[in-house]
């Protein structure tokens, strides 16, 4: 991660599926992290695209997220109090 940039949330998401580490940055960026023994963490790319990361640039920081499990939906808090909707199945 770039020098400057602070982590304003993180949450680990068990599901089976993802194993992730999301984290929202200042810079308006949510990632999914995986963790390799050989390497550490590195970003995440979509379980049925592996030339995809799982990261989404927002318009403004965000600064909450919780994981829907069922309906594999990300809840994003943005700065001005809206939240947003992040699909990570279809990753719209």
């Amino acid at each position: 991660m770039p020098t400057g940039i602070r982590v304003l949330d993180l949450l680990y998401i068990n599901d089976e599926k993802y194993r992730l580490l999301m984290t929202a940055t200042s810079d308006g960026f949510v990632r999914g992290w995986k963790f390799s023994t050989a390497t550490g963490f590195v970003l995440a790319t979509q379980p049925d695209n592996e030339e995809e990361f799982v990261e989404h640039q927002f318009d403004q920081e965000i600064y909450c997220i919780a994981w829907d499990g069922l309906n594999e939906v990300l809840f994003c808090s943005q700065k001005d109090g809206s939240i947003v909707l992040w699909n990570l199945k279809t990753d719209t």
